[in-house]
């Protein structure tokens, strides 16, 4: 029997999803869902370019739980490993 879930009835531990959990879920590295998700390609977070003097530029990203769920009805529980992940489901 299909069950059909309330978002409302969902939660979703504060913060931001890990980069390694969000590439683990699409099944592609960091970097290139980092710039899918800067592309606009994927709209479950968004992402900021910081420049540090003298330093290379870096990108800080923050995903959405709730966002991430919609996209790929992966719902992220707080893990801040894949292993965690794995675990859950073993």
């Amino acid at each position: 029997m299909n069950q059909i879930i309330e978002i409302k009835d969902l939660e979703f531990p504060p913060g931001n999803v890990p980069m390694s959990i969000v590439a683990m879920v699409y099944e592609r590295g960091e970097e290139q869902v980092r710039n899918l998700i800067d592309e606009g390609i994927i709209n479950i977070g968004h992402v900021q370019r910081h420049k540090r003097r003298g330093k290379q530029p870096y990108r800080r990203t923050y995903v959405s739980p709730l966002k991430l769920y919609l996209d790929t009805g992966f719902r992220w529980r707080g893990e801040q490993t894949v292993e965690e992940i794995k675990s859950r489901y073993s």
